[in-house]
C-alpha cells in the first residue's frame, strides 16, 4: 500500500508529498493522520525549509466526500478527520523553517488550507483556488476562515465562499495569494527557494509566523478549534449528508 504522504529529508529541506493522485489528493483519515506523524518528525528533525508539493493534476480536493458519505457517524467522522488534521497544521506552524507550497492544478477545501499555512506559494498556471465547502454544505476548516481573509482580503474570501468563486493563477498573484507563477511544474522554483532557505538560519520563522498572522494568545489554534467544532456541527444537518452523499455519487458515476 502506497504511503499517502511522502517524506523526504535532504540538505535542510523536508520534502512533503501528498500521494493520492487517482483520489485527487483528497484528505481521507490516512492521509491525516500520516501527515500529523510526519509533522510531529519535522518537530524532532527541525528542518531549514519545508517543500509541500503533490503527485497528480491536483494540488489538493480538500476532504475525501467519498469517506465522509460511508462514515456511519459523519459529525463524529468529521471531528475526527477535522481534529486530526488540525493538530498536524499547528505541528506545521511551529516549526522554526521556510514553508513553502509548490501548487499545480486545484487548491479546494482543505487542499486550500494547506496551501494558505504556507509561508509562500509557488503556482502553475494551471493553478486554482476554491473554498468547495459550501458545495457539500459544510463550513471551513483547515485554517482558511483565519487565513484566508488575512490574506486575499475578507471581501473576496467571502465572494470565494457565497459565490462559489474559483480564483486562477493570474487573479490569485494579483491579490497576493501566491508569489510567483511558473508555466508548468512550480517544484523546482520551491526548491531552489527552500534550498536557499536552508543557507541560512531560520530560527525566527515561527514567532515571526505568528506575528505576521496576528496569532499573538492562541488565536489561530482557537480558529481551528471553532472550526472543528462548527464543522461537525454542521454536518449533522440532513441537508448537508444530502448533499455529501449526492456529491459522491456523482464523482462515483463519473468514473465508472
Amino acid at each position: 500500500m502506497s504511503d499517502p504522504v511522502e517524506l523526504v529529508l535532504a540538505d535542510g529541506v523536508a520534502h512533503l508529498t501528498l500521494n493520492r493522485p487517482d483520489a485527487a489528493n483528497t484528505i481521507d483519515l490516512a492521509l491525516a493522520r500520516r501527515f500529523r506523524q510526519h509533522m510531529m518528525a519535522l518537530e524532532r528533525e527541525r528542518p531549514a525549509a519545508v517543500v509541500i508539493a503533490a503527485r497528480g493534476r491536483a494540488f489538493c480536493g480538500g476532504g475525501d466526500v467519498r469517506e465522509m458519505s460511508e462514515a456511519p457517524d459523519l459529525p463524529a467522522y468529521l471531528d475526527l478527520l477535522a481534529g486530526t488534521f488540525h493538530n498536524g497544521l499547528l505541528r506545521l506552524a511551529s516549526l522554526d523553517a521556510l514553508i513553502i507550497a509548490a501548487i499545480d492544478g486545484a487548491a479546494a477545501g482543505g487542499g486550500l488550507g494547506l496551501a494558505l499555512n504556507a509561508d509562500v506559494r509557488i503556482a502553475s498556471t494551471r493553478a486554482r483556488f476554491l473554498t468547495a465547502y459550501e458545495a457539500v454544505g459544510l463550513t471551513p476548516d483547515s485554517g482558511v476562515s483565519y487565513l484566508l481573509p488575512r490574506i486575499v482580503g475578507l471581501g473576496l474570501a467571502t465572494e470565494m465562499s457565497a459565490l462559489s468563486r474559483t480564483v486562477d493563477s493570474v487573479t490569485a498573484a494579483r491579490c497576493g495569494l501566491v508569489a510567483e507563477i511558473v508555466e508548468s511544474d512550480p517544484f523546482a522554483r520551491a526548491v531552489e527557494l527552500a534550498s536557499s532557505a536552508a543557507r541560512q538560519s531560520q530560527a525566527h520563522m515561527s514567532a515571526t509566523r505568528r506575528l505576521l498572522r496576528g496569532d499573538t494568545d492562541g488565536q489561530y489554534l482557537a480558529a481551528l478549534d471553532a472550526e472543528r467544532t462548527t464543522l461537525a456541527r454542521g454536518a449533522a444537518s440532513t441537508s448537508a449528508v444530502s448533499l455529501i452523499r449526492g456529491f459522491a455519487h456523482r464523482q462515483k458515476e463519473k468514473q465508472s
